[in-house]
């Protein structure tokens, strides 16, 4: 037995029609850290390992419980929100692994937690016609950009530790409190109707100036739901750090006002750029549990 194996549990019920016995699945759960060594002989005096029920209904004492182990993986799919910053927000997908699951290969399961998982994410957005203002890492007389409409797409690479924390009985609903190392990128396409590289022929070298960075420090507090064995919904809220934007030859950027003052006026359309800056973005996400 090994810490975070997966176990459906069954109810043996009558059919009446066919008079045979038949197996009715009513609940999910894991083995926790909390395993007795069963390398030995029993001898009445050891104590019993542990479970805790992950979703499904009501169970009881002698129930059938069969194990159908996973390989404790988790593919996410869903959007991410923030109204304060369009680069923060997009379709969102993500991949986690189960670090007690192979932790538990190899170390004794009293000594690490359950639930404990390791993911990367990448969220995708497009946003069309914005106005970012006047921003330049080479000061006020050469702008990367301007008072015009820009479009542009945006990515964001992040890197995730979270526990899944259990605090109802039956266990359909969970808590995932986590911690976010990730990266928020900018990468400008078109002037207005016009196309950076194939209409006003910009270099790589040029590019460097509408390709822009930044890092990211996340903190997020979820709530989920468990729908079967293997699906469940999770609501998540997230507190971003975000440093200042950096251009693609690592230049900081400055935002100006039209008249060439630092920190000017900018759309509400965009996000600052020009400074470091927090925002709470919104995720609702699927996983399936593979």
């Amino acid at each position: 037995l090994k810490l975070d194996q997966r176990f459906f549990i069954y109810e043996i019920q009558l059919n009446e029609k066919t008079n045979q016995q038949v197996k009715k699945r009513k609940g999910v759960a894991r083995a926790t850290s909390k395993i007795s060594n069963n390398s030995q002989m029993a001898t009445g005096e050891t104590l019993p390992s542990k479970f805790k029920q992950q979703g499904g209904k009501k169970i009881y004492q002698g129930m059938l419980m069969i194990e159908h182990n996973d390989i404790g993986m988790q593919l996410s799919a869903g959007y991410r929100t923030n109204g304060a910053d369009a680069a923060m927000s997009g379709v969102y997908l993500g991949l986690d692994y189960n670090v007690s699951k192979m932790l538990g290969k190899f170390l004794s399961g009293n000594s690490i937690p359950g639930g404990i998982y390791l993911g990367a994410s990448i969220t995708v957005n497009t946003m069309n016609d914005v106005t970012p203002g006047y921003i330049s890492a080479y000061g006020p007389e050469s702008c990367a950009t301007d008072e015009g409409e820009w479009s542009d797409n945006t990515l964001a690479l992040d890197l995730t530790l979270s526990k899944e924390m259990y605090i109802t009985q039956k266990g359909n609903i969970f808590l995932l409190p986590s911690a976010t190392y990730g990266v928020s990128t900018i990468n400008f396409s078109k002037m207005g109707e016009q196309s950076l590289t194939t209409d006003l022929n910009l270099d790589e070298s040029q590019m460097k100036q509408y390709y822009w960075g930044a890092r990211t420090i996340q903190f997020g507090f979820g709530i989920g739901a468990n729908l079967g064995p293997r699906l469940a919904l999770l609501l998540e809220p997230k507190y971003v750090m975000k440093a200042s934007y950096t251009d693609g030859n690592s230049s900081a950027l400055t935002q100006y006002s039209s008249d060439g003052s630092l920190e000017g006026t900018w759309k509400d359309t965009f996000m600052k750029i020009g400074e470091s800056n927090n925002s709470l973005p919104i995720l609702l996400s699927l996983k399936v549990r593979l």
